[in-house]
């Protein structure tokens, strides 16, 4: 499910269970926010009927959560359970069972909505071609919301919504040169839509140019290198056109967004080959400087890798690194060569 069925469905009303990730944080936060808001309008009810749980508080568990699912509303006909701050690739086999568990329990109170609200990197749905082992367990305990960035067509239509608020006329040239500027994340662009209204309305005009554009807006001329190592990881080939797509828009060195690609894939190989000899988790991360986090990541990405896999992967790069360096052909055309690789190979 996306943003806009998830919308659709909360129009129609809605219970159960529910897991929003992704990386558009704009979008996911609205729709949280427009969920709290279908429960009650009346803020002492909210108290009651509204009720967040993060696994970060003192004394948290999942059996606090549970026992909050099996309250009845109290002056309303819903009720909104929010769990926040579970990083999945952590749990424990208990953290597991329990979390499962719970969620088991909530589809037994139709009174009930519970969302589980993961950010970044805290639940990976890997692509429609190619799921998660963690999607694939979850997604049928519950329905996985992925909220993805928005195509710039869709995103055009939304700033010149938001523009047309502020009585300020732009056009779709305007809105996409913002869009290349910029990027696609929904929170940068607002910031951005706010700064450019406030500065045209104080030059008292009513037009959006490019000029405007240029002069007050922050471009974002570096890459998400954490989007694009979290595309590669989780084998989102598809994902990972989209953010080339955009490197390229943006003019990013090739030679960063290969660096970036090819230490994923380094790092793989190398957790694998110790992960083969026996050490854990702990003795890698040790071994490696690398964080607990990402050898647990990694680890968990490597199930979905065929023997040998792995080194063919790296001979990609290799080849594309030497074609950027030593042939005239177009560096990005060569990107676009090794992202196919590796799209077929991770079918």
């Amino acid at each position: 499910m996306n943003a806009a069925e998830y919308r659709k469905k909360l129009k129609t009303g809605l219970s159960g269970p529910f897991l929003f990730c992704g990386e558009e944080e704009y979008m996911k936060r609205f729709c949280l926010t427009e969920t709290r808001k279908s429960i009650t309008a009346d803020d002492s009810a909210a108290a009651f009927n509204i009720i967040r749980f993060s696994t970060a508080e003192d004394g948290f568990s999942f059996g606090r959560v549970a026992d909050a699912l099996s309250v009845p509303p109290f002056f309303s006909e819903k009720k909104l359970v929010e769990l926040h701050d579970i990083d999945f690739a952590s749990l424990t086999e208990g953290d597991t069972a329990a979390l499962t568990g719970t969620i088991t329990a909530a589809k037994d109170y139709e009174t009930n909505i519970f969302i589980i609200y993961t950010a970044g990197s805290q639940f990976t749905a890997g692509s429609e071609k190619r799921r998660t082992a963690d999607y694939r367990k979850f997604s049928e305990l519950l329905a996985v919301v992925e909220f993805g960035y928005e195509t710039p067509e869709k995103l055009v239509q939304w700033l010149k919504r938001h523009f047309a608020a502020e009585n300020i006329a732009a056009g779709d040239a305007q809105c996409s040169a913002l869009i290349r500027r910029c990027g696609c994340a929904m929170y940068t662009l607002s910031g951005e839509t706010a700064k450019l209204c406030a500065y045209i309305n104080a030059a008292g005009r009513n037009k959006l140019t490019e000029s405007d554009i240029a002069l007050v807006t922050c471009a974002v001329n570096d890459y998400d290198e954490f989007a694009l190592s979290n595309a590669v990881l989780s084998g989102d080939t598809e994902r990972l056109f989209g953010i080339l797509a955009e490197l390229k828009a943006k003019k990013a060195k090739p030679e960063l967004i290969l660096g970036t690609v090819t230490g994923v894939i380094r790092d793989l190989k190398l957790i694998h080959v110790l992960s083969q000899e026996g050490m854990t988790a702990e003795a890698i991360a040790a071994k490696t400087k690398m964080h607990i986090y990402k050898v647990g990541l990694y680890l968990k990405s490597l199930r979905g890798y065929g023997a040998g896999e792995l080194d063919v992967l790296l001979d990609i790069c290799i080849d594309t690194d030497k074609k950027i360096k030593s042939t005239g052909l177009d560096s990005y055309m060569l990107l676009d060569r090794m992202t196919a690789f590796l799209s077929l190979r991770q079918k």
